[in-house]
């Protein structure tokens, strides 16, 4: 039996609805086949196959990585639809652009007033410090770029720091000792922010007029490094910063000060905004020095450097990605509207979620439990996964770079109606019968949906394997379920 997309629409419809009564019980019946196809994975090896897609169809694909894949069974969760190559899709680069003309905006004064501020300045509520880059990598979102530690020779002292409510990083070097509530000699500090979090004029949480720079500011513009089709990084770098005001013949809390040894280069690359800060005096050129720190950053050592491998057996290789119990907790943390099942039949329960930092995909994972038991079932269950459409364009769709994010050649690619988005359905996985190659099997039970809204895409995952009921007869059974429910309502 093979379920056709009108029945799959009428499932969908019903989740989406919120309305839908909950199926009472599942036929159970065995898959003997799928033994012959590769033996069954884990729970965790799931998040490999679920992190593995995208829309091309190679014939076969060569193993670029066998250690990887190695640990990969015999079923790949691979994606539907290439949205990528068919949505218009905002550039980040292009919408920072112009946000970079007003890296540093500047005030109309160069004196401010306490009650011209107040009320306009975020408020750094909850920023957690960590002791090493280890302890707040984890708890940061995204990768945090570091530079070239060797330029930073003696700096000897760090601090590591994230505001979750401006998705900020902080990474401070200092001289000297921290004495008498204070830092001796010079410092450096490091800012990173994610791009679309000042899509609306907010840089680093900075707002009002503090946030900008004074009037007599000399901003002046350099390029370094290579970034994407080998052009260079722009970045806007300035001398000076507010001071307290001390001169009682002005009126006036804070004066701008161009002459303050503060220097600040601020730049973006498709992802993120970065500003480097040296506070101090050099023998040699600040700007030298800054600008070498900012090049180290955008280096691939620099980015590789800053990556961290989770413990083996995690089932992720070293994918950088973060769990959660709820989906409240991810919301936290990561400005994502995750689109919660407003229905899931009474056998499934949420059993993670998940945040793939480099794909910034949120993916909720719902296990299959046993009839008339608690118990989850290993091998069978649903996933539902997003991401924002800006972010498809830059690091791809739900970020997976690898060989195995397509379909096979043989691979029935059908469109269906979800609600009043159009959507697209695909059954099939890969499956190896050895370490370096892979062919797509179209009988697998993996079976994919993907629709996009204004501004995300989203996949819903259903996978079974050996000894469990076919997900044809799952899906039909919920799917009739439904109707007849529904139908009985309206009676």
């Amino acid at each position: 039996m093979t379920t056709q997309p009108d029945e799959l629409k009428t499932f969908i419809d019903a989740l989406q609805q919120g309305d839908a009564p909950t199926p009472t019980s599942l036929e159970e019946e065995t898959l003997s086949e799928l033994m012959s196809l590769g033996q069954s994975f884990t729970l965790d090896e799931r998040f490999d196959h679920m992190l593995h897609q995208k829309f091309k169809k190679p014939q076969t694909i060569k193993s670029p990585k066998p250690a990887f894949l190695r640990r990969m069974a015999a079923v790949l969760a691979v994606a539907v639809l290439g949205l990528a190559l068919v949505f218009a899709v905002p550039d980040m680069r292009a919408i920072a652009q112009s946000i970079i003309e007003s890296l540093f905006p500047v005030a109309e004064s160069d004196q401010v007033r306490a009650d011209e501020y107040v009320e306009d300045v975020v408020e750094r509520v909850d920023t957690q410090f960590y002791e090493t880059f280890e302890a707040a990598q984890t708890d940061v979102p995204f990768a945090i770029v570091l530079p070239d530690r060797g330029l930073l020779d003696e700096y000897p002292y760090e601090s590591y720091s994230y505001n979750a409510d401006i998705q900020t990083a902080y990474v401070q070097y200092f001289e000297g000792e921290f004495i008498n509530n204070r830092r001796d000699g010079n410092a450096v500090t490091i800012q990173q922010q994610p791009l679309w979090k000042i899509a609306s004029g907010v840089v680093f949480g900075q707002e009002g007029a503090l946030a900008a720079v004074g009037p007599d500011a000399n901003i002046q513009h350099y390029t370094f490094g290579e970034g994407v089709n080998d052009e260079a990084y722009e970045g806007q770098w300035v001398k000076g910063m507010w001071t307290q005001n001390e001169n009682p013949a002005i009126e006036a809390d804070y004066i701008w000060r161009t002459e303050f040894p503060i220097y600040r280069l601020r730049w973006q690359d498709e992802t993120y905004i970065y500003e480097v800060k040296f506070f101090g005096r050099l023998d040699t050129s600040a700007l030298d020095f800054v600008l070498s720190l900012a090049e180290s950053m955008m280096s691939d050592g620099a980015y590789n450097a800053t990556q961290f491998a989770l413990e083996e057996g995690s089932g992720l290789g070293n994918r950088q990605v973060r769990y959660f119990d709820t989906t409240d907790e991810l919301k936290e943390v990561v400005d994502i509207d995750i689109m919660d099942l407003s229905f899931l039949p009474e056998t499934y329960v949420m059993e993670q979620v998940v945040y793939d930092v480099e794909g910034r995909t949120a993916i909720v994972v719902y296990a299959l439990q046993y009839a008339n038991s608690d118990a989850i079932q290993p091998d069978a269950g649903l996933s539902m996964r997003q991401q924002r459409l800006e972010e498809v364009e830059s690091l791809g769709t739900f970020g997976d770079p690898s060989p195995l994010a397509a379909i096979g050649p043989a691979a029935e690619l059908q469109t269906i109606q979800i609600g009043d988005f159009q959507a697209e359905w695909v059954q099939g996985s890969w499956v190896t019968a050895d370490e370096d190659e892979f062919n797509w099997i179209n009988d697998i039970p993996v079976y994919r949906i993907r629709w996009q809204d204004d501004a995300y895409i989203y996949e819903m995952n259903f996978w079974f394997n050996a000894g469990q009921s076919s997900i044809d007869d799952v899906m039909l059974n919920m799917a009739e379920s439904i109707a007849e429910n529904l139908a009985a309502e309206s009676e």
